[in-house]
């Protein structure tokens, strides 16, 4: 996916001259940057999300209507009190309604001040300062009238923003629905560390973050400012110390705002900066923009630093941390090449505007009330006291980025503890019996409405105590599985320590120590604008943020102890993990309902063995020994009966269980999803070059609830007929595609006319007509790898699903309704063999395409055909296995580019009559899968050389195929017995390049007889020559559709049947 974005945005133009591999910057006072926008909206096919003050350019919002009614899924975050100011604002909502486009309000604080979009699919968050207003984003005049504004185009950001927007998405607190959203609010994205050069009020303080930036830059450094509103003293007061100290400080106003009679703060800030240049001569000069248009922009460079901050965020109390915000501050990451660009290029812009040194010599800004100043300069030291050579000569230099923690011992594994096994010390902390919980029992600090505390205390009353088994230098991942009691928000915390774990690798310096008031701090809401606590969920050391690894110094026994932070909360599970969950939760944040197998690696039982049941189970490694380990076991191949064995370790039993090999017949079934029937007008046939036979069936994305459990009666679904074998049972697989890659649209339900519960059983389920149903969800459990193009699934959610049973041989219909919408599906596997504990391809990202069949995954040569939705079989006899003197044609008019001929030689008619030669020197076979007792009405499409009358037939023969008593063998292979096929219908009815043909047919308004076969299973058909000078494109074996009419014409024909 990364591949294609690259290429799309490429051609967009969004990576200029002056973009990174990433990353662009879009000049609104010169450029147009609303065309960028618009092409991004108009080629996203997974979802957009946006964040939006108000509307006064209907070209974005007509772009996302015609977005959404593509099928594009579409998120708004949004605040209705702009319609006050902006009253246009009002129409333009209710357009987006209209559309059916899910919208939030922000109800708490100030606004929503957000100005950005996502696009999931090309990787791409655009943000800025800008309003989506027709003058924002283009300038009306270059360089003379226009609005100060820099569009952001970033990849590199794009997850941190993501994050953001399902955090805000599902804040309950402070964003309340305004228009068409599901009653559920999920998260669409994985859950990446937010960068930390980001900042994003109100949950992040923007002054809190510039205002150190100030005051660290050094006498002799040099500040630049851009900015549309100053109305808070705090950044004013700093400024006017760094002139006190001598730093140079240039701004950029906008006169607009500083005669804003409805702001008087504009005013008296900007006479205190006036005065103070006056007070400290040669360090502020301010300018005032001189264009048409608006100085709109909050921008501000640190030179001794090489700092930049950029965004949203004006200088006042509202942009402080009252409303929603997003800025960047590039005081984090010291020598990442992100920072270099984003100063440098904003940097360049304010140059030219401060000196008026535009291509058409525009005045953008003059002098205004302090004096013109030399140009600023640094010097030829290095001033910035985080670069590496602080002091010395320019240019400054940094180190690398951090590089990621070291990959973990192999031999670690994770430590699961139940924390209700914990020794318990005081009176504040029980045991509490709890049905959801792990081992049924959870640990509980009851709510008492008392104070947090925090820090942890050196000496707590009352605590929780746990030994455990990890391994030295080894980092671990810490997730604790919590619920607040009355899910409220200030019961929801604990304080955790240990007798001995360090920061790093290598290092001997303690962490979250016991006896001291250090600890690491779990609480289930994930920061200030978290979602809501709901039932169980998982949670880590990082409050929104990056959660730090716990290392230990030494390998072996190691103690955690768990104390008050606030009352109130139940703890069930805590987890460590160097591998699994390293990078993801074991589940999810609300109403989870993971239980992890207890990890008993404190081995107070002594060492761990293993006992294996029946001899058919060998042990292959690691059977004793102490610690953690793993035990690895092989399972001989089975030949008979099912059977069952047990594997005993550490006092745990494993049970290994086996079917039954399928019997002779019973094969692989692939079908082509796009060839159902639909009924009702959900589900769609969508083109798509990436699917088996170029197309799928999808239920496009409308943001509806989940459907759980399945509906009895449907309004709409598809269906698929396919030939299996009773008291087998069929692993079924199916590939899905998620759209938008949401794990909100990746999930269907499947449903059988006559499926049961076992090999033998007569018991019916997931039958039509009830709400029992097989569940596929792409995302296998709830830590399986979020969805990611095509993915392949069974009936089983983080386990292998259960085979599927049909109770007779024959015809079987499955049905698909809807569970999630947005899902997309291509192929549909059972299979009793080849994928009966394996997936025929990968869970993302897999490209696999299975050849369609009815029932077989090859089985001989002359393959080349395959089921189809209605059970029809049809052959390409191209592909078939020859004897003698047939050979492929190219061939335009035909069936996949190639037909089948036996070129004409004026040879004579092999034989008259019925009579065929039961060892043909020329023929062909293919091989095909059918069901038994089914009657099937065999066409053949053919083409006589010449259209000469004289090369028109052909002999069919099988080697299964019995009369219609079921019995009696019929056309067989090696005999003189054959079906016979004549293109001409009548005597001298003529023939006319392609034309359809049944077998046994000939005569006009005659009917051939249909075709059964003694078992279901493999086929084998042989067709031989009768007339040479036949080429044949098409063999169709249809029991429904075609059983009483022709699939095209006699003569003239141009059908290609699917």
């Amino acid at each position: 996916m990364t591949r294609v974005c690259t290429v799309a945005l490429i051609a967009l133009g969004l990576f200029a001259a002056r973009a990174n591999a990433q990353e662009r910057l879009c000049d609104a006072s010169a450029e147009n940057c609303r065309t960028p926008l618009i092409d991004l909206i108009n080629n996203e096919h997974q979802g957009i999300d946006v964040g939006v003050w108000f509307w006064k350019d209907d070209r974005f919002v007509t772009a996302l209507v015609n977005a959404k009614n593509r099928g594009v899924p579409i998120r708004i975050i949004m605040d209705p009190r702009a319609n006050v100011q902006y009253p246009t604002n009002k129409g333009e909502l209710d357009k987006l309604q209209a559309a059916g486009i899910p919208m939030r309000k922000r109800i708490a604080g100030d606004i929503c001040h957000w100005k950005l979009m996502i696009f999931a699919g090309q990787g791409v968050v655009e943000w800025s300062g800008a309003n989506f207003s027709p003058t924002a984003f283009v300038p009306q005049d270059p360089y003379k009238d226009y609005e100060d504004e820099v569009i952001y185009f970033s990849r590199k950001l794009v997850s941190s923003f993501m994050t953001m927007f399902d955090n805000i998405w599902t804040n309950t607190k402070e964003y309340a629905n305004y228009a068409n959203v599901p009653p559920t609010l999920v998260r669409n994205y994985p859950t990446n560390p937010i960068d930390p050069r980001l900042n994003f009020p109100p949950k992040d303080s923007y002054q809190d973050r510039l205002v150190p930036l100030i005051d660290r830059e050094p006498a002799a450094g040099w500040i630049d400012v851009d900015i549309y509103r100053i109305t808070l003293a705090r950044p004013v007061d700093a400024l006017i110390r760094a002139a006190s100290r001598g730093v140079r400080i240039r701004m950029y106003l906008d006169p607009a705002e500083y005669a804003n009679t409805k702001r008087p703060g504009n005013k008296v800030q900007m006479d205190r900066l006036v005065a103070a240049a006056k007070q400290y001569p040669g360090t502020i000069e301010i300018r005032m923009r001189k264009h048409l248009g608006l100085n709109h922009q909050k921008t501000a460079w640190f030179h001794a630093q090489h700092v930049v901050a950029f965004g949203t965020s004006n200088w006042s109390d509202a942009s402080d941390d009252n409303q929603l915000e997003a800025n960047i501050f590039t005081d984090k990451l010291p020598g990442d090449p992100l920072n270099d660009f984003l100063f440098d290029e904003l940097y360049r812009v304010f140059n030219r505007k401060w000196h008026n040194s535009n291509p058409v010599g525009s005045i953008e800004t003059e002098a205004w009330r302090t004096p013109t100043l030399p140009d600023p300069t640094l010097g030829n030291k290095c001033l910035d006291p985080n670069a590496t050579n602080y002091g010395g000569p320019l240019p400054c230099e940094y180190p690398p980025p951090p590089p990621p923690p070291p990959p973990p011992d192999p031999t670690a594994t994770t430590v699961v503890l139940y924390a209700a096994k914990g020794a318990i010390t005081g009176t504040r902390w029980q045991i509490a019996a709890d049905a959801t919980a792990a081992g049924g029992n959870a640990l509980r600090n009851p709510n008492l409405n008392e104070n947090k505390v925090a820090p942890a205390l050196a000496s707590p009353a009352s605590y929780v105590q746990m030994s455990f088994t990890a391994m030295k230098n080894t980092p671990y991942h810490m997730w604790v599985r919590l619920r607040a009691e009355l899910d409220n928000a200030q019961n929801d915390s604990v304080h955790i320590q240990f007798n001995d774990a360090v920061i790093a690798s290598g290092s001997t310096t303690p962490m979250a120590k016991i006896g001291t008031t250090t600890s690491a701090e779990f609480i289930l809401q994930d920061g200030p604008s978290g979602g809501a606590d709901v039932g169980w969920g998982w949670t880590d050391n990082g409050w929104d943020k990056a959660a730090d690894f716990i290392y230990f110094p030494t390998s072996g026994t190691h103690t955690l102890r768990i104390q008050q932070r606030e009352d109130g909360p139940y703890v069930d599970q805590i987890v460590l993990s160097p591998t699994t969950y390293f990078s993801a939760a074991p589940g999810p944040h609300t109403n989870d309902a993971t239980i992890l197998p207890e990890g008993s690696l404190n081995d107070a039982a002594g060492s761990p063995s293993c006992t294996f049941s029946l001899s058919w189970i060998s042990v292959t490694g690691s059977s004793t020994g102490t610690g953690s380990g793993t035990v690895s076991f092989t399972v001989a191949q089975n030949t008979g009966a099912a059977r069952s064995a047990s594997l005993a370790i550490q006092g745990q039993t494993l049970t290994v269980s086996q079917a039954a090999p399928p019997p002779s017949g019973a094969t692989t079934i692939v079908l082509y999803a796009s060839k159902a029937a639909i009924t009702g007008t959900r589900w769609q046939t969508l083109a798509d070059t990436t699917a088996a036979g170029g197309s799928a069936i999808a239920n496009p994305n409308l943001s509806q609830a989940k459907v759980a459990p399945a509906l009895a009666a449907p309004a709409s679904f598809v269906e698929l007929p396919f030939a299996a074998m009773g008291g087998v049972g069929y692993h079924m697989w199916i590939r899905l595609r998620a759209e938008g890659n949401l794990t909100s649209n990746d999930s269907v339900h499947v449903q059988f006319n006559d499926a049961v519960a076992g090999s033998a059983s007569t018991t019916p389920t997931m039958g039509f007509g009830t709400t029992s149903s097989a569940e596929f969800v792409l995302q296998d459990g709830s830590t399986g790898a979020v969805p990611s193009g095509w993915g392949w699934t069974d009936n089983g959610w983080g386990v292998l699903g259960d085979p599927i049973y049909f109770a007779a041989s024959g015809t079987h219909t499955m049905r698909i309704q809807q569970r999630e919408d947005g899902a997309i599906v291509d192929q549909i596997v059972l299979s009793p063999d080849t994928y009966f504990t394996t997936p025929p391809g990968a869970a993302t990202n897999d490209v696999t395409i299975l050849p369609e069949t009815a029932g077989s995954t090859g089985g001989g040569g002359g393959g080349g055909g395959g089921g189809t939705a209605s059970g029809d079989i049809i052959l390409h006899p191209s592909n078939a296995t020859v004897a003698g003197n047939w050979i492929v044609t190219s061939d335009a008019t035909a069936a996949g580019g190639a037909s089948l001929l036996n070129p004409d030689n004026n040879a004579a008619k092999i034989a008259e009559g019925s009579a065929a030669v039961a060892a043909p020197a020329d023929y062909f076979e293919m091989t095909f899968d059918a069901a038994a007792n089914t009657p099937y009405h065999l066409w053949i499409r053919g083409k006589a050389t010449a259209d000469s009358w004289a090369n028109d037939s052909a002999y069919i023969q099988f080697d299964g195929s019995v009369a219609a008593d079921g019995v009696t063998p019929t056309f067989a292979i090696g005999t003189t017995s054959a079906a016979s096929y004549s293109l001409e219908d009548c005597a001298n009815c003529g023939v006319a390049a392609w034309g359809w043909q049944d077998a046994g047919g000939y005569g006009a308004g005659i009917s051939g007889s249909p075709i059964y076969f003694k078992t279901t299973g493999p086929q084998r058909i042989r067709v031989q020559v009768r007339e040479d000078g036949l080429a044949i494109d098409q063999i169709v074996f249809s029991p429904q559709r075609y059983s009483t009419q022709s699939p095209g014409l006699e003569k003239n024909d141009t059908t290609i049947v699917q």
